[in-house]
């Protein structure tokens, strides 16, 4: 192999490039000879590139060029018999990618972001940066994932984290810089270490969680009552998430039967400026509502389950501080039981996936309901025996009524009786008396004519005829005062009959006045009695519902503790389980000893003479064959 003064090779150069690498090679240029299959360095294609494949041979010549190159300084074909000074931009630039291929012939763990992401075939592209805390772009390159390393790295990646590799995610990657006259700048990515980017996501959660606990909101939203029963309920959600049909059929059933209202709104729950749509979306309807005179019983945001970095989207600090001011009671079911947001943390109540948040609403509903019906069945028994006890008392007063009427009318029908028998008396005594002095009065009229006819003598006659005169006078006289006295009893008789009979009238009106007025009073009595049990219904509801709420907050919290201390405890075991794997024995500088049949041995009994076996380092294996055993008893 012959190197011309740019450096280039006049004649091929085979490599030796690992099966794996060998798509790093191509898009280096290197080329494949199925005859010798080996890749290989076409003419033309600085040999630098490919310094770590190369034979030791080649590699010493690159050597040697460098040194000449270096001490002899910059020369070109230009530079021989011709004015003009400099080299050519294709040795520029292979002297660039030479200075980068030796400074960095292994990976360096690099800090990235991830701005887009293309799969060509199996070769995963990346476009990286690095911004600031303003969102300023500091530095960004190239990158790419070749298929051989893609296939092992990536599902090992995401099983891990739960993370896809998408746009917006950070990441600690092992990336080799390679330089190409032809393609520019680039990193190989060999690895990614997945605690870096977990931590990463843990680390937005905490920085979000630990500014609303210094504002003191955090918990607002939690601490919010709890609803005691739904009757409309504000859904937000992506127009096409997965478990948003399973809510819907549950959802409509409800409102088929008229018990709760469903009020949908979408947004966008993943992607730049996804949380801000969310939250604009979520107070816009609220908002709206409100000016309706609509009041929401509880928020639900939902969506289908997905990657880790996928849900990273809702760890937003102003749309969690717009959850924890909202006033409403939140309730989440974003679909992901492995990890949760911080909108999770400070919803009122976190479900695991929407199936479970219209399972909760039913639960409520339904025991609201039967709590209902019990109430409402006491109610009704306390009202049945209540209106059994009034109508005895009102049966008792008006059979008290009746008995003091019936009495009061026998009395007034006895009092008239009386008041008919003396009038009827003295209209007798007066015409008895009147009859009585008729004769007196004859006799009278008689003896007085007697007298003057023996008194006068004289005149006979017309003494005869005055007297008689006088006789028919006075008995006329008498027997008008007789008729008028007898009319004037005859009149006076009705008039104090109808008194009698008016007086008797007034007092059995009053009678009625009076059991009319009980009556009312009665039913008043009632209906205040009722009043007062439905006031006390309502307050002993109300204290249940308080008590129920204060429940539901200390089992959370006692719920919550529980897990924590669960889930470390778990973690804590599974480092232990861990760190007693045999990897990490044979770290230690232990080793494993197998027969012929791959089985471990642990009883040296169980060994015999001549007998094959395998021993196992850390890094690497043994066969042997048994000799002689000693010690064994």
């Amino acid at each position: 192999m012959v190197n011309n003064a740019g450096g280039a090779v006049s004649q091929v150069t085979f490599l030796n490039v690992p099966f794996r690498e060998k798509d790093e090679a191509k898009a280096l240029g290197a080329r494949w000879n199925p005859e010798q299959r080996l890749w290989y360095v076409p003419a033309g294609i600085e040999l630098a590139l490919f310094e770590r494949w190369l034979p030791a041979q080649a590699q010493a010549a690159i050597a040697n060029v460098s040194s000449t190159t270096e001490l002899q300084g910059p020369q070109s074909d230009y530079a021989v018999g011709v004015e003009h000074k400099g080299i050519r931009l294709s040795q520029l630039l292979d002297g660039v990618s030479t200075a980068v291929n030796q400074m960095f012939r292994s990976g360096v763990w690099t800090m990235v972001e991830v701005v887009n992401a293309q799969l060509r075939g199996e070769h995963v592209f990346l476009e990286l940066s690095e911004r600031d805390e303003q969102g300023q772009v500091l530095a960004q390159a190239r990158a790419v994932i070749w298929a051989n390393v893609a296939r092992t790295l990536l599902p090992r990646f995401q099983q891990e984290t739960g993370v896809q590799l998408a746009p917006g995610i950070k990441l600690l990657v092992q990336a080799r810089p390679s330089f190409h006259a032809q393609y520019g700048f680039s990193l190989f990515i060999n690895d990614i270490d997945p605690k870096f980017t977990l931590g990463d996501l843990e680390a937005k959660k905490r920085e979000i969680i630990t500014r609303l606990k210094q504002e003191g909101i955090f918990a607002a939203n939690k601490l919010l009552p709890s609803p005691w029963d739904y009757y409309r309920v504000l859904v937000v959600s992506p127009q096409q998430a997965a478990g948003l049909g399973d809510f819907q059929v549950e959802a409509q059933r409800l409102q088929e039967l008229g018990l709760c209202e469903f009020v949908y709104v979408h947004a966008r729950f993943q992607g730049e400026g996804a949380p801000a749509e969310i939250r604009q979306t979520l107070l816009a309807a609220v908002q709206e509502h409100e000016q309706l005179n609509y009041v929401f019983d509880a928020v639900v945001i939902i969506r289908g389950g997905g990657a880790v970095n996928d849900l990273a989207w809702l760890n937003d600090y102003d749309l969690a501080q717009a959850i924890c001011t909202l006033g409403i009671p939140v309730l989440t079911g974003i679909g992901h039981e492995r990890d949760h947001t911080v909108l999770d943390e400070v919803a009122h109540i976190s479900f695991d996936t929407p199936s479970k948040v219209i399972a909760g609403v039913w639960q409520l509903i339904s025991a609201r309901a039967i709590e209902l019906k019990t109430n409402f069945e006491y109610i009704q028994r306390s009202t049945q025996q209540l209106m059994l006890h009034y109508n005895h008392q009102i049966g008792q007063s008006l059979s008290t009524i009746q008995l003091d009427a019936n009495q009061a009318l026998a009395r007034a029908r006895h009092n008239v009786q009386e008041h008919i028998e003396t009038t009827r008396n003295k209209a007798h005594e007066q015409l008895n008396a009147v009859r009585g002095r008729i004769p007196v009065l004859l006799e009278q009229v008689r003896a007085r004519g007697t007298t003057m006819l023996q008194a006068t003598g004289q005149n006979a006659a017309n003494l005869l005829e005055h007297t008689a005169m006088r006789g028919g006078f006075i008995v006329r006289r008498s027997r008008e005062q007789v008729e008028h006295s007898f009319a004037q009893i005859a009149f006076e008789a009705p008039r104090q009959v109808q008194t009698a009979k008016a007086q008797t009238q007034g007092q059995l009106e009053q009678i009625m006045q009076h059991t009319r007025q009980q009556t009312q009073h009665s039913k008043e009595s009632l209906g205040q009695n009722l009043t007062q049990i439905q006031a006390a219904t309502r307050r002993q509801i109300a204290l249940t519902k308080t008590e129920l709420a204060q429940c539901l907050v200390l089992v959370q919290q006692e719920t919550r503790r529980q897990i924590t201390t669960a889930r470390q405890s778990t973690t804590a075991l599974f480092r232990e389980v861990a760190g007693l794997g045999p990897e990490k024995t044979l770290e230690r500088g232990f080793a494993l000893v197998r027969d012929d049949q791959g089985k471990v041995l642990t009883d040296p009994t169980a060994a015999e003479v001549g007998q094959n076996i395998k021993i196992e380092f850390n890094r690497g294996s043994l066969h042997a064959q048994i000799t002689q055993i000693q010690g064994v008893s």
